[in-house]
Formats: structure tokens, C-alpha cells, sequence
């Protein structure tokens, strides 16, 4: 990274430059950074909460991405990203990504979508869990005419003390076998089993119904998942 901060407004940041980004749960925008290359992007960003209580608004616009195979590519990208805390432990959030190409407009995407996800306090040391999340998939610029798809997760479980258990379904929509909701500036690797075998979404769509379980370990974690993955073609 390489990059020049500006702070001369009360709780704003102003960032130009080649600089790591990473957004909410970094499905859709992150830095993979624990490859040998981590996923840069060159432009400006800004972020502040001097605008709305309790509320982070971030805007960004990024001219070139230089992404974990250290394949540098020029692109139109525009990040706009707004999360408000209804407590300290649970956000909503809302997003529009758009994401442009130079090299292959076809792909270029439209990525509209709102997240409420949090961990609400029961009584004692209990906790519920709770994630749901849905976004649309639009062609940006010259974006293929095929890319309608659409993003969901939905999601539920408990954590007592320092263990927690629940049960997720994600789902990155399929256009009749056409194209396929996909997420090419997110941290993939962290989603789907860690298996990397979902990296690109395949044209048919995936769902997947997911069991996570674990516990805390002094500073450590100890997390389990399994996953039963299904097309979102018939």
C-alpha cells in the first residue's frame, strides 16, 4: 500500500492512493489478505460519521485493481457503503457497488443491497444470532445484458457464553443457466467451506444451507462448519 490520509474534519478520514479495503463482512469487497499478494485497489475513499448518529457513511472511487495473482487491471469502480448501529453489536447496513471492467466490460456489475446482522442480548450470557442480507445484481456501463441475479443469506442461532451454534443459508442466484450472482472484489475464500472451489460463481447459481459451530479459547477460536451445497438451476 501506498497512500496519503487526510483527517482535517472531526471523525473523517480522506484516503488517496494504493490502499487495502474491506467492507462489513468482506463478502463483497475485501483484501484476502492472508495470500502472499494481498487485493489492493488505487484511487480515493472516504469515510466519516459526522453526518448521521451512530451511522459510518463510506464513498470510493477506484481506477485500478491489483488483485492476489498480482494481475493489475484498469477499472471504473464505485463503492458507496452506510452503516448505522442500532446497538453495539448489531448494524444495518445498506450498499451499492458498481463495478467497472476496462478489460472485460461484459462483467461489469451493479450490486445494490441491504445487511441487518447482529448479536442481541437475551438474558445472562446469552445471545441471539442473526444475519439477513439481500442484494440485486444489475450490468453496469456495458455489463452483459444476462447478469440478472440476485444475493440472499438468512440466518439464525444462540451463543452461550463462549459457545455458539447456527444455521445459515446463502444463495448467489443463477439467470436460467445464463450468468450467475458473483463477487469478484470480496475475501471468497472465507465463504462456502474454505475450499476455494467457489471462487467465480458457476453459471448454474449456488445455494448453500450451512452449520457453523464453535468456541473461544482464552484468544482463541475454534470454529467448525459443515455445508450442503445445491445448484439454483432446477
Amino acid at each position: 500500500q501506498l497512500y496519503v490520509d487526510w483527517t482535517g474534519l472531526t471523525d473523517t478520514r480522506v484516503r488517496i492512493g494504493r490502499q487495502s479495503v474491506k467492507l462489513d463482512n468482506v463478502r463483497f469487497v475485501g483484501n484476502v489478505e492472508f495470500r502472499q499478494v494481498m487485493q489492493v485497489l488505487d484511487g480515493v475513499s472516504a469515510d466519516t460519521k459526522a453526518v448521521l448518529p451512530d451511522t459510518t457513511l463510506f464513498a470510493a472511487y477506484f481506477n485500478r485493481v491489483t488483485q492476489v495473482s498480482t494481475l493489475r487491471q484498469d477499472t471504473d469502480i464505485y463503492l458507496f457503503n452506510a452503516r448505522h448501529a442500532i446497538s453495539p453489536s448489531e448494524q444495518l447496513i445498506g450498499y451499492g457497488y458498481f463495478l467497472g471492467w476496462d478489460a472485460a466490460p461484459a462483467t461489469s456489475t451493479r450490486t445494490l443491497g441491504v445487511r441487518l446482522d447482529g448479536a442481541h442480548p437475551l438474558k445472562d450470557d446469552w445471545e441471539l444470532l442473526y444475519t439477513a442480507e439481500y442484494a440485486k445484481q444489475d450490468p453496469y456501463r456495458d455489463g452483459a445484458p444476462t447478469i440478472d441475479s440476485h444475493y440472499s443469506r438468512i440466518g439464525a442461532g444462540g451463543q452461550v457464553g463462549p459457545w455458539f451454534a447456527r444455521i445459515d443459508r446463502e444463495v448467489l442466484s443463477s439467470n436460467n443457466g445464463q450468468s450467475a450472482f458473483q463477487t469478484p472484489l470480496g475475501t471468497n475464500h472465507l465463504f462456502q467451506g474454505w475450499v476455494d472451489k467457489f471462487l467465480v460463481t458457476p453459471k448454474q447459481g449456488l445455494r448453500d444451507t450451512f452449520v457453523t459451530a464453535g468456541t473461544k479459547l482464552g484468544k482463541a477460536t475454534l470454529v467448525t462448519e459443515l455445508h450442503r451445497f445445491d445448484s439454483d438451476v432446477p
